[in-house]
């Protein structure tokens, strides 16, 4: 079975104790997309760096992956910092 093209913009973050990871996939439906990779620390001025590059691309769409060990301390700030504009799933 193909795969259907559903978003023109989507990120996804990897998420570690000291580095959020993101890529961002961009491009017309049907397209092959241009992917962006980018490294954030886990402080809140990095995560601040990180919300302004989502603004930025516009993307609307962010998926946030992370073992339990960093939900606390880490993830939870960085869905806080992105929930006021973009639709997360974790």
């Amino acid at each position: 079975m193909d795969m259907k093209d559903l978003l023109e913009c989507a990120m996804g973050l990897d998420i570690h104790r000291d580095t959020i990871v993101a890529c961002l996939l961009k491009g017309e439906l049907d397209t092959r997309p241009e992917m962006e990779i980018r490294s954030f620390g886990t402080m809140i001025h990095e995560m601040q760096k990180l919300w302004e590059w989502v603004i930025e691309t516009n993307c609307r769409y962010v998926a946030m992956e992370s073992t339990g060990i960093y939900w606390q301390r880490s993830t939870k700030p960085s869905k806080h910092v992105l929930t006021a504009r973009c639709i997360c799933s974790s």
